[in-house]
C-alpha cells in the first residue's frame, strides 16, 4: 500500500504535516522508544526526546504512568527513505511517522544518553562518555560544548549542594 506521493495523502496529512514531511531529506533518522514487549512498531518519530518519553512511560488503565529507569525501556533509532513512510502527522506535537510495514532498529546513542539525563547531569555526562564514540557527526553537533559545560556545571553545583547539607547536618 502507497499512500505517499500518490496524491491519497490529503486526506491523512494536513497541509502542514504535508510540508514538513516533504521538508525531509530523502533518507532521515527516526527514533522508537519502547519496552521489551513491543520493540518493533510502525510508530516512529523524528525527536529522541519524544522516543524517550515512550520508553520511560505506560497507560495504567486510563492514566498515564511514569516508569522508573529499571522498569522503562529504551531508545532505538534506524535510517528511513521516503518511501518507507505511510504517513506523517504531528496532530498530538509527536512528530510521527508511521511506518508501511513493522521494523525494528537499534539501540540508539543518542537515546541512551537522553534517558541517562532522567537520572541527572552527571548521569548524561557519564552515558555521554560510554556513547560518544558511537554517535554520529549530527548527533555530536548537538551535544555542544556549551551543552556540556552546562551538564558539568549542575552536576557540580548539585555535589556542592548536597556537601552543604552534609555540612549542616554534620554540625547540628
Amino acid at each position: 500500500m502507497r499512500l505517499i506521493g500518490d496524491g491519497r495523502e490529503r486526506y491523512l496529512m494536513t497541509a502542514e504535516d504535508r510540508e514538513k514531511f516533504r521538508a525531509l531529506p530523502e533518507r532521515f533518522k527516526v527514533y522508537r522508544g519502547a519496552k521489551p514487549w513491543n520493540i518493533p512498531g510502525l510508530s516512529w518519530t523524528t525527536d529522541v526526546d519524544r522516543a524517550c518519553t515512550f520508553a520511560m512511560h505506560t497507560h495504567d488503565g486510563a492514566f498515564p504512568v511514569s516508569l522508573s529507569r529499571e522498569h522503562g525501556g529504551c531508545v532505538y533509532e534506524r535510517l528511513l527513505r521516503k518511501c518507507d513512510v505511510l504517513f506523517y502527522t504531528n496532530a498530538r506535537t509527536e512528530d510521527e511517522i508511521i511506518t508501511r510495514r513493522f521494523l525494528r532498529g537499534s539501540l540508539s546513542p543518542m537515546g541512551a544518553i537522553s534517558l541517562a539525563l532522567y537520572d541527572g547531569p552527571e548521569a548524561g555526562l557519564a552515558e555521554y562518555e560510554l556513547q560518544k564514540s558511537k554517535l554520529d557527526p549530527e548527533a555530536l553537533a548537538e551535544l555542544t560544548p556549551e551543552v556540556l559545560a552546562f551538564w558539568r556545571a549542575s552536576s557540580s553545583a548539585k555535589v556542592r549542594s548536597a556537601k552543604a547539607k552534609a555540612k549542616r547536618k554534620d554540625a547540628s
